[in-house]
Formats: structure tokens, sequence, C-alpha cells
């Protein structure tokens, strides 16, 4: 939320800005990111997420809760009389602005209930509270900082490094060997800040369960030593001599890999 969310208006088509009813699709027959977005002018969307949390809360009674932030595309809220009145009465700037009240909406009934937030880097736009927690997709080393010397926790998870949906080609295993989730500078005061890495795959890319797999293996072995292993006592090619014995337990567990051999 905010965006990201057409699948809810194919069923409730009165939460978006237009009230069009949407189609669900695969991703790859549609225009990639939605235009369509949660209206922030009606009182309604937020009821609707307030109930949906309720339920997910009862589900899973743990400290996090992930609300999403990314990718939300401001077009609609530009359009929108409802979206540019509620700008107008909370006193805020532009869309950009909006989108920061949004999910501090969500983040206030979160914390109410005893929750707290956790969400893409786009949610550090306008503030949060010092609890919400940032997952980080951009390699933006100056956001990062702020978040992290701001008493936000964070976890690592850039594009250029952790999404296992980019080819081999694009990020090889070595080049997630080499990551280091620290920026540099950050003051060590700070290092517990930063709560891990993430590896990102997203499914419409490959659908069955072995490409899948070829994606993510060995890369998710050698993301594992970034998160486990101290950076001194990192060393590829001895990483690689023990990727051998590993990948003959993944032939054994008949998961299928990418071989550095091809």
């Amino acid at each position: 939320m905010p965006g990201h969310s057409s699948e809810v208006f194919a069923a409730y088509p009165e939460l978006s800005c237009e009230g069009d009813t949407l189609q669900i699709h695969p991703y790859s027959k549609g225009p990639g990111i939605h235009e369509e977005i949660y209206c922030a002018g009606n009182d309604a969307t937020f009821e609707f997420l307030e109930n949906v949390l309720a339920e997910i809360m009862t589900l899973f009674p743990f400290e996090y809760i992930h609300v999403g932030g990314d990718e939300a595309p401001k077009k609609k809220w530009q359009q929108c009389p409802k979206c540019q009145q509620r700008i107008k009465t909370e006193g805020l700037q532009d869309e950009d602005e909006l989108q920061s009240w949004f999910i501090r909406q969500i983040e206030k009934y979160l914390n109410a209930h005893g929750r707290k937030i956790i969400g893409w880097n786009e949610i550090l736009k306008g503030g949060l509270a010092p609890n919400a927690a940032v997952m980080f997709w951009h390699s933006d080393m100056e956001s990062t900082l702020k978040a992290v010397e701001g008493g936000h926790p964070v976890v690592m998870s850039p594009t250029s490094f952790c999404y296992f949906d980019y080819s081999y080609d694009k990020i090889p295993t070595s080049k997630v060997y080499s990551y280091d989730p620290v920026p540099d500078g950050l003051d060590e005061n700070y290092v517990q800040n930063i709560l891990g890495v993430q590896a990102n795959f997203w499914s419409h890319i490959d659908r069955t369960v072995p490409r899948m797999n070829r994606q993510i293996f060995p890369r998710l072995l050698a993301l594992s030593e970034v998160a486990w292993t101290e950076k001194g006592h990192k060393n590829w090619q001895q990483f690689r001599n023990r990727l051998q014995a590993q990948e003959e337990i993944l032939k054994i567990m008949d998961i299928y890999y990418f071989s550095h051999e091809e």
C-alpha cells in the first residue's frame, strides 16, 4: 500500500480513485506497474485497510507487519478531487507528502495495537516513528545512513546484489558474495540497527519450481554467508571450494541449481 493493489480493485473498485473494476491478469500480460492506487481521500480506504490489518494481526502474532510503500504512482492522486482535498485539508505540499501521510495513518493504527511497521525505503519520505523498520531495495547509501543513524532498524536488500530474478550475467554468485551490507562510514554504535539482509525473487519472472530454484541457488548460499560471516573472514575461493560439497547436497535434495560450469 498505497500502490501495487490492483487485485483489491478487482473486488472493491470503489477504493480506487476512479472506481474502475480491474481485471486480474498475469504480470507479463499487463502494463507493468499499474497506475491505480488506493484513494487517500476516501475514508473508506482506511476502514478497509484497518479491517484487513486486524485480520493479519490475528493470523500472524509477530512484531512487524510489512506495509509495502514502494512504486506508488501519483498520477491518479493528481487527478482525484478527493485526494486533492485531502492534501489541502491536511496542509500537505504535494502527492509525495500525501503518501507519507497515508503511511503514517497505517503506522498509528498498528502502533496502537502493539505492532510496528516495516516497509520499502520509500516510506522514509515525510518521516516515521523511530521504531519503524525500513527495507532498502534502492542502493542509496545516504538514505541508508540517515535511516540507520536515525534509529530505524534496517534490512538490506538492494537490487544490485539481492534480486535473484536477475540473470547470473548481471548478478553472478561472486558478486552476491562480495556484498557488504554495512555502509562505509557507519559509526560502530549504529551497526546493530542493521538487522540483516534479504534476497528477493519475484515469481512472475519464473513460475516453475526448477527454474525458480536455479535462480535462487547457489546465490542464496552466498548471501547466507554474507549475513553470517564477519567481513574479514570471507574468502571467495574458500567459499567456491566448499560450494562443491553444497552442490552435491542440492543434487541429493533434487534442487535444480545454476552450475558455474554452464
